[in-house]
C-alpha cells in the first residue's frame, strides 16, 4: 500500500530543495485554515527543511493549508516590496489539470516548466532560473508577460 502522506512529504521536500538551494535569503510559508486570516512564518535555514516539512505535515493533518512565496525575502518582510531576488517564474492555473496546463503553456510558445504541481485546486507551473534574477523590475515585467500570454 502506498503511504500518500509520506509520498507527498517526499515530493514537497524535493520541490522545496530544488527551488531553494543553499545560500538564499528567507523563504516564507503561510499556514492558514481556509476560513481564517493568513499569517507568514519564515522557513528555517534553507539547507534543512525537515523541521518545516514536519510542521507543514502536522498543519495539514489539522486541516490547515500551507502556502509559500516563490521569491526570497529579507528577514521579517512579506510581499514583492521586500523581495531580494527571484528564483523562478510561475503561473497558476485554477481548476486545471496538469496535462491541460501543459497544453496551454505549449500553445503560447513557452517552454515546458521545470516543475508542474497539482495544487488541489488546479495546477502551478514553475520555471526555475539557472541564476537568481536580482533585477526585480525585469523579473516583474517578464512575469506579467507570462500571465498575459497564458490569459
Amino acid at each position: 500500500m502506498i503511504n500518500h502522506a509520506e509520498n507527498n512529504l517526499a515530493q514537497t521536500r524535493k520541490f522545496l530543495t530544488t527551488l531553494y538551494s543553499s545560500g538564499h535569503d528567507t523563504v516564507f510559508y503561510e499556514p492558514c485554515r481556509p476560513t481564517e486570516r493568513r499569517w507568514f512564518t519564515p522557513f528555517p535555514d534553507c539547507d534543512d527543511f525537515e523541521e518545516v516539512l514536519q510542521h507543514i505535515k502536522k498543519l495539514n493533518e489539522d486541516g490547515v493549508h500551507a502556502y509559500f512565496g516563490v521569491n526570497c525575502r529579507q528577514d521579517g518582510g512579506t510581499g514583492n516590496e521586500n523581495s531580494t531576488y527571484a528564483v523562478c517564474y510561475y503561473a497558476d492555473f485554477d481548476g486545471t489539470k496538469p496535462e491541460d496546463a501543459l497544453k496551454k503553456i505549449r500553445s503560447v510558445g513557452l517552454p515546458a516548466p521545470s516543475i508542474l504541481v497539482s495544487s488541489g485546486g488546479g495546477t502551478h507551473a514553475y520555471w526555475i532560473l539557472f541564476e537568481p534574477e536580482h533585477d526585480l523590475a525585469v523579473w516583474s515585467e517578464r512575469q506579467k508577460w507570462i500571465a498575459y500570454a497564458l490569459g
